[in-house]
């Protein structure tokens, strides 16, 4: 039972960490997106050049 809990939480660890490494870039994209808005305003082809570097 001991080594089936053990698994279960070498599991849980390993889907947390994929989770945080998705959200890290999410985060990354999303300010780099906040930086052009900021620095360019909020216009369409400002919008659609974010899209593309995103």
């Amino acid at each position: 039972m001991h080594r089936l809990d053990q698994e279960r939480a070498s599991v849980v660890l390993e889907r947390r960490s994929a989770n945080n490494d998705e959200m890290v870039e999410v985060e990354e994209v999303v300010k780099a997106a906040m930086l052009v808005f900021k620095g360019r305003g909020n216009n369409a082809a400002v919008i659609e050049y974010a899209a593309k570097e995103a």
